[in-house]
């Protein structure tokens, strides 16, 4: 029941109870013995209606003491005792006056009420049904019984007794009304409804209230339909403004809120409907609509004369303004008001909320405004703080401190002017002053949250952590106060004393109180993620942005997708967010996101675009919006972007790296090369400049100087003797994968020792090592991390770096390592301690027009005038002085750049100003680290340029083994020049390099791949499909491996090809052959030939011979790059000339010291004259075959033959050819071409050349496209034998392959050889297919 309703019926029983007591004193008594005692009962009786309380009270103890018999008198003066609050005394009387008239119905009664006021509720009642029973016709009685029997809890009885009075007397109001709400207690509400209508209808006492009750318990039961028409029933002409005014006296504001809405919507007295409706609305109603409830009324404000609904407007306004845009609204309530009521507390509440309303929206304006007015209206307020730092804001420094100095004129209070003086102090950086002022204004008026927010940042800044705590503390005491106003400021405390438990439940608070605020929201979502909870920040995040979006919101939730290490769901949040609240950090965000996701778009590149266009001088920004012009191949806008880069930085080296591959890319390989130039000249001592210029120059076709350069790498420096410098920034204790987290570093750190690293800090780098070593690097750690990292140190062994800036070595600060934390660090002997600089580097003004810009690199503006290189210098050298001084106490100082950043990346940035950072960071550090992208440290270094990379998130430990060994450039140089070799047809030199690169750690997939395609090359068949199946087996997906891998598994298909050869010599002889050939593999190192061919000899004036030839053999291969053919058949003439067999036997060895290989050789055969064969002249030949790469450019073939004839005449030959490559691709080669030989004698079967001596130019080119190539070579020269002089001599061959299908080829040949003494001219045709 609603407690008004209980007030109620306490207040009937009372009054049912004193009436009873009051009756029955003036009722009958039993008659007295004795005459005196009767006249004293009714002198008392006489007395007590005058008023004379203790004269009758007397009497009554007389009448008692002259006749203790007497019940009347006894009765007499229990009554009295009653009406003077005597209650034990009068129970006493009453029970004897009782027992001594047991039948006395009115004696009874008053023993019930003394009863009931001593709380014997039971014996009360008993008493009272006593009497009701001796005077059953007594309706009153009746009605007082059922009023007990509810108060006791007994409501059932009280129904049936009240009932029972009513049939008593129908007409009774009261009893009407009693049974109503005792009905309504059992929720029996139709019922309880009928009842009370009827004791309004029978005119019941205090009606007006009755109705108030029955609406008012209506509306709070949710049945307002029901309360309008009760009160249509009641009063049919009556206005419910009547009925709702009073409710709000009440403080009953639910009550009287349908009331109201209806008389609005009944144009009841809109005005002073209105402002009553704004005033139940704005205490706990739909706030949005308070100005247009106020709107009649503030039409006629101006002349308004009743201060009570001013009153309650102004009431009104105040409770909106600081929960909904209320600016207007406020603002039009200083106009109508500001002359008569400015100094009025509502309205300035009004005023200073609607303006720190505006504020958190950014209204900033709007904000400005209200502040000026309130602060005109009394400039001792405590939000001049707030208008001061929106002022500060909006208009500058110069000018909020000039607005300052007039606020200390105008103040008058040690309020406002002590806090004023401090923060003039703390403006010049007088720290102790400031505090100090702010404590005296805070000893005045310490409910200046505001203010206690900037004592607070000193006290930090102070490094008065305790202090500061207390002021957080201060608030909370406040708030639990009742002062909720505070909550905002409570939460930023406890959010930067890194206290995230107090810091979520202040932002959650506040975010329930006020939804529609989504920095509540943000805040509160931000403290979860910060205390690694992110599904509850994701949650609270995606209900804020459901209700009130914010491009602040989804920063935070793209923010948070990337921290689990969900690039695809940050990119998609970040690009919702630029379609409903578009904003600088969302199309950040886009950008970047979809970067990391490999998911660049048009849309990501717009975003990259925005981004630069809101912030020309973000360095990073424009490598951004480079990498996604590049990442989407739009290469001539990426050129002219990163040479317009280059422009603005000549030493930016990500763009001479970027121009030197998109040169690459458009061929265009001197540009390329002359970039690759400028990258080795700004980084001398870096493999991996050099690892690029090897590359240009390879593709510039430098292919000598390039496996110069690529070998003297690799001599120089060894995998092990480069130190990979690992930095970690912002690693948080929380495991989340998209960010540096301690489970990463932890895992990081035990690899790097289980391969054999040694964890040293930059000082300790020794070039040449006998042992690997690395450098891992902390950027702004915070204690917590630092000591989980400190522990495994202790456990693993090894020493780390930690950078921090100035301000962690000389204060507290909350979450972050103290002083004394890090001293103790620097003792434990496992830590060197840098710094990062000082602690403020935000990026400055570096020109008139607004540039941002690193004010490290770059003049900063100002007082609107860049400094000139004097003030630059002189800026530099106190800020890197006290970065330095700071780890003084280290044995080298070492520093991380700001920004990781010495000028390699800033825009604008002229040489002579980052030459004067390199000095001074030279005169105040020993060495510096800078961010790089390959974070290799090589032999020959410069210890102010050491580069480190910033470890990515996503990285596990898997990850980081194999950046150690696949992206160590010295490694990288091992693989390239294995390629290169390969490309170069340097076989045997490319399968060592490859053998060396895998073990050293390069990338498997592509020392498989490229091992595999160079042994193709080597037609080592089984080394290549076993490389490339390993290939395969790392990248299923590759094209270009499936589609090698397809090619070598094609040479295993069974094939069949057919040839035919004719030649002629200058002797009219002539030879023409027709035959067919089948192999396949039976084993993948053991492929089976057989073979058949028609034979014809001819020679003028002796006719032909014809003969068919039918043979087998076979190839093994029994090592990579070594192999054993042969071949055995038997030629049958159709002639009777003895059949004859012959074969051949031919192994094939690497020759790994001269680049190239050898072969040895045996064969009996047949000599192809028809002389020969009528005369069965064979010879066995045995031959050695060299091939070698010298100096890189020059093909040295190399041949001997010795041919022993079975008609005892024997030839030996000394041949080959010394070629130039002139160039790779299309190749082009130029040489010398050699011959020797001599014969015991020259028969005239054939021909045997007798003291040969051949000297030509040689020259050969070829080329081709996928399915085709060719093959030209020619050669000029003289020659000589013994039965000539010297003769000019020439030659030629040609040849076209052609793969119609990947199985179907032909191939055409053809070829013209001559010497002083013999020439023969040669064709041949086939086709191969493949089964």
């Amino acid at each position: 029941m609603n407690p008004d309703t209980m007030k109620t019926l306490k207040i009937l029983i009372a009054a049912g109870f004193a009436g009873g007591w009051l009756l029955a004193a003036a009722g009958a008594q039993t008659e007295p013995a004795t005459n005196s005692v009767v006249d004293l009962v009714r002198r008392s009786q006489a007395a007590a209606q005058l008023g004379q309380t203790e004269s009758a009270l007397e009497l009554a103890r007389q009448a008692t003491e002259r006749d203790a018999a007497y019940a009347g008198g006894w009765k007499q003066l229990g009554a009295l005792q009653l009406q003077a609050d005597q209650f034990a005394a009068a129970l006493d009387a009453l029970k004897l006056a009782a027992t001594l008239d047991p039948q006395n119905a009115s004696t009874l009664r008053d023993l019930s009420t003394a009863q009931w006021r001593a709380g014997q509720t039971n014996a009360a009642l008993d008493s009272l049904r006593q009497a009701c029973d001796l005077e059953p016709a007594n309706a009153r009685w009746r009605r007082d019984l059922a009023v007990g029997q509810q108060a006791s809890g007994q409501a059932e009885p009280a129904v049936a007794t009240f009932r029972q009075a009513l049939e008593l007397d129908p007409t009774d109001a009261a009893s009407w009304r009693d049974l109503g709400w005792t009905l309504w207690a059992l929720d029996r509400h139709p019922e309880a409804l009928e009842a009370l209508d009827k004791a309004i209808a029978g005119g019941v006492a205090a009606r007006r209230d009755v109705e108030l009750q029955v609406v008012a318990q209506l509306i709070e039961d949710q049945q307002p339909e029901e309360a309008l028409a009760a009160l249509a029933r009641w009063e049919p002409r009556a206005q419910l403004l009547d009925f709702a005014v009073p409710l709000v006296e009440k403080g009953r504001l639910q009550a009287a809120k349908p009331l109201l809405l209806e008389a609005w919507s009944r144009n009841e007295d809109p005005r002073r409907t209105g402002v009553y409706l704004a005033y139940v609305q704005a205490l706990g109603g739909n706030r949005k609509d308070v100005p247009l409830y106020l709107a009649p009324f503030m039409e006629t404000l101006a002349d308004e004369t009743d201060e009570k609904l001013v009153g309650l407007a102004l009431d009104a306004v105040r409770n909106v303004a600081d929960g909904l845009d209320a600016t207007v609204l406020v603002l039009t309530l200083d106009d109508r008001l500001g002359a008569s009521h400015g100094q009025d507390p509502r309205l300035l509440d009004a005023l200073e909320r609607a303006a720190e309303r505006a504020h958190v929206r950014q209204d900033l304006d709007a904000a400005a405004e209200l502040y000026r007015r309130l602060l005109a209206h009394a400039p001792d307020r405590p939000a001049w703080l707030a208008a001061y730092e929106l002022e500060q804001r909006q208009n500058g420094a110069a000018t909020a401190d000039e607005w300052l100095a007039d606020l200390r004129r105008r103040a008058t209070s040690v309020v406002v002017r002590a806090a004023a003086e401090g923060l003039a102090t703390d403006r010049k950086g007088q720290l102790a002053a400031a505090i100090a002022g702010y404590e005296k204004s805070l000893a005045a008026e310490p409910n200046q949250p505001r203010l206690r927010q900037l004592l607070f940042n000193d006290y930090l800044q102070a490094g008065r952590l305790a202090e500061a705590r207390g002021v957080a503390e201060w608030m909370e005491e406040q708030i639990a106060a009742g002062n909720d106003a505070l909550r905002s400021y409570a939460a930023e405390m406890w959010t930067t004393l890194g206290e995230p438990e107090r810091a979520i439940d202040g932002w959650q608070m506040l975010h329930l109180a006020a939804p529609d605020v989504s920095y509540y929201a943000t805040a509160a979502a931000a403290a979860l993620y910060g205390d690694c909870r992110p599904a509850e920040a994701i949650a609270t995040l995606e209900e804020q942005i459901a209700q009130a979006p914010s491009a602040a919101a989804y920063e935070l939730l793209a923010e948070i997708h990337l921290a689990q290490g969900d690039f695809q769901k940050a990119t998609d949040v970040a690009r919702a967010g630029l379609a409903r609240v578009p904003s600088p950090g969302l199309h950040r965000s886009y950008a970047e996101n979809a970067e990391a996701a490999n998911a660049i778009t048009t849309g990501s590149l717009a975003s990259a675009r925005a981004l630069l266009a809101i912030d020309p001088g973000h360095a990073q920004g424009t490598l951004l919006l480079a990498r996604q012009l590049e990442a989407l191949q739009m290469t001539n806008e990426a050129i002219a972007f990163r040479q317009e880069l280059l422009a603005r930085n000549p030493q930016q080296f990500s763009s001479l790296v970027a121009l030197k591959n998109l040169a690459s890319v458009r061929r265009d390989f001197r540009q390329a090369l002359e970039y690759s130039e400028a990258i080795v000249a700004d980084r001398p001592w870096d493999v991996e400049s050099q690892l690029r210029h090897a590359i240009a120059l390879s593709e510039a076709d430098h292919v000598r100087a390039s496996l110069q350069l690529l070998r003297r790498i690799a001599k120089r420096s060894a995998p092990d003797d480069l130190v990979p410098v690992l930095a970690y920034r912002l690693v948080t204790a929380c495991p989340y994968p998209g960010r540096n987290n301690v489970e990463q570093l932890a895992a990081h750190l035990r690899r790097l020792r289980a391969e054999g690293y040694q964890l040293v800090t930059p000082d300790q780098i020794r070039q040449p090592s006998t042992q690997q070593q690395a450098v891992v690097v902390l950027e702004d750690a915070d204690q917590e991390v630092l000591a989980a990292v400190d522990a495994l140190l202790a456990e693993i062994g090894g020493r780390a770096t930690y950078a921090g800036h100035s301000g962690l070595y000389a204060r507290a600060i909350p979450g972050k390592p103290t002083p004394a934390y890090l001293r103790e660090l620097a003792a434990s002997g496992r830590w060197l301690l840098a710094s990062s600089g000082p602690e403020y580097n935000r990026r400055q003004k570096i020109s008139a027009d607004g540039l941002l810009g690193n004010p490290f690199t770059h003049p900063v503006l100002k007082n609107g005038r860049l400094e000139n290189m004097p003030a630059f210098e002189k800026r530099l050298e106190k800020t890197f002085a006290d970065a330095g001084a700071a780890i003084a106490n280290e044995p080298r100082r070492v520093l991380v750049y700001p920004y990781g950043d010495y000028g390699q990346d800033s825009l604008d940035a002229r040489p002579a100003y980052v030459a004067a950072l390199r000095e001074t960071v030279a005169r105040n550090f020993d060495l510096a680290i800078f961010h790089d992208d390959s974070g290799f440290l090589a032999p020959g270094f410069d210890p102010l340029r050491i580069p480190a990379r910033v470890v990515p998130a996503g990285w596990d430990a898997d990850r980081l083994a194999a950046h150690l060994r696949r992206e160590n450039p010295a490694v990288q140089c091992q693989l390239e020049l294995a390629k290169l070799l390969y490309w170069n047809r340097q076989h045997e030199e490319a399968n060592h390099w490859f053998k060396r690169a895998l073990a050293a750690g390069a990338d498997p997939r592509e020392v498989a791949f490229n091992w595999g395609a160079n042994a193709l090359q080597q037609d080592d068949l089984p080394t290549a499909i076993r490389q490339l199946e390993q290939a395969r087996k790392l990248d299923p997906d590759a094209p270009k491996i499936a589609e090698t891998l397809a090619n070598a598994n094609e040479r295993e298909r069974p094939r069949l090809q057919l040839a035919g050869s004719y030649w002629e010599d200058n002797e009219g002889r002539s030879f023409e052959q027709l035959g067919a050939e089948a192999d396949g593999f039976v084993r993948r190192h053991l492929r089976l030939d057989a073979f058949g061919d028609v034979d014809r000899w001819k020679a003028d004036g002796l006719g032909d011979e014809r003969g068919t030839r039918i043979g087998v053999g076979g190839l093994g291969y029994l090592w990579p790059q070594t192999w054993l053919e042969g071949r055995i058949w038997q030629l049958q003439f159709e002639s009777d000339l003895d059949d004859l067999v012959g074969g051949e036997l031919r192994l094939h060895l690497p020759n790994r010291w001269l680049g190239g290989y050898a072969e040895l050789a045996y064969s009996r055969q047949e000599i192809e004259t028809v002389e020969a064969l009528r005369a069965d002249v064979q010879a066995d030949q045995y031959g050695l075959a060299t091939y070698s790469r010298l100096f890189d450019k020059i093909d040295a073939f190399v041949n001997g033959l010795y041919v022993d004839r079975t008609d005892d005449n024997a030839t030996w030959l000394l041949y080959g050819r010394f070629v130039y490559r002139l160039k790779e691709w299309p190749y082009v080669g130029a040489g010398y071409l050699f011959r020797f030989g001599d014969s015991d004698e020259d028969p005239p079967e054939y021909w045997a050349p007798e003291q040969l001596e051949q000297h030509q130019f040689y020259a050969n080119v070829r080329g081709g496209g996928t399915r085709w190539s060719y093959s030209l070579s020619g050669q000029v020269g003289y020659s000589r034998e013994q039965q000539t002089d010297w003769q000019f001599i020439w030659g030629g061959n040609a040849r076209l392959d052609w793969r119609l299908t990947r199985r179907f080829g032909l191939f055409l040949e053809g070829i013209y050889q001559e010497s002083s003494t013999y020439d023969r001219t040669t064709v041949s045709a086939g086709a191969d297919f493949r089964f």
